[in-house]
């Protein structure tokens, strides 16, 4: 009843309730300026996820604590800002980073149901819900990727357009790309269905369609 688009799993972010990335949003360096930190988790501890090197692009007094790599490499999160530093930051969480389809269970609160593992592969930032081959059941058409995202993390691009066919039941079945004729590079924000017709909007990149073949 709720489908939500997201980062996937084929990443180096990582995020659980237990260990969830955070983002916290100050002027540390009271330069009029707000630097976004990010945090994630690695062996229970943590730690900021960024290098020496942006971070001091972002923070410049930090240079005099971290003068070499080796002692960033080994730094927590409480090394890098004091406690007070910490004081009034802004903090956003992700616990999770699965794309999600969300129904209402008998006790009427939200529950995840699964869904194809390729869904994960990729960020999925647009979908559209139809009865693609026309068999009485909602279907959904993903797509997306980020091929601009910093050099060390890499592009993520294993998402060419995805066909999931429903049963009626919330339940979906990923048909082959070799079935589905999909080949969307790029990055996909947005699609269209228009009759027979599917349009899909790629950043940078000129629209592509696919009809429908019936």
């Amino acid at each position: 009843e709720i489908l939500v688009g997201n980062q996937g799993l084929n990443s180096q972010y990582k995020a659980s309730n237990a260990e969830p990335m955070e983002l916290y949003v100050k002027d540390f360096d009271s330069n009029g300026s707000i630097e976004p930190i990010l945090t994630t988790y690695v062996k229970g501890i943590k730690v900021p996820f960024l290098t020496r090197d942006e971070l001091l692009d972002q923070i410049s007094m930090m240079r005099p604590r971290f003068t070499d790599y080796q002692s960033f490499a080994e730094a927590k999160l409480s090394d890098v800002f004091t406690e007070d530093e910490l004081k009034e930051a802004q903090i956003y969480k992700a616990t999770e980073l699965k794309t999600s389809l969300f129904t209402l269970n008998a006790g009427g609160k939200y529950e995840s149901k699964p869904l194809p593992s390729l869904v994960q592969a990729s960020p999925i930032f647009a979908f559209q819900v139809a009865d693609v081959n026309e068999d009485g059941y909602l279907d959904l058409v993903m797509a997306g990727n980020m091929n601009h995202s910093k050099l060390r993390i890499g592009k993520m691009d294993a998402n060419y357009g995805l066909l999931l066919l429903g049963d009626g039941q919330l339940n979906f079945k990923l048909v082959p790309q070799k079935r589905t004729g999909f080949w969307l590079k790029g990055d996909v924000r947005s699609m269209l269905k228009v009759e027979d017709r599917w349009f899909f909007g790629i950043n940078a990149l000129d629209v592509e369609s696919y009809k429908l073949q019936k």
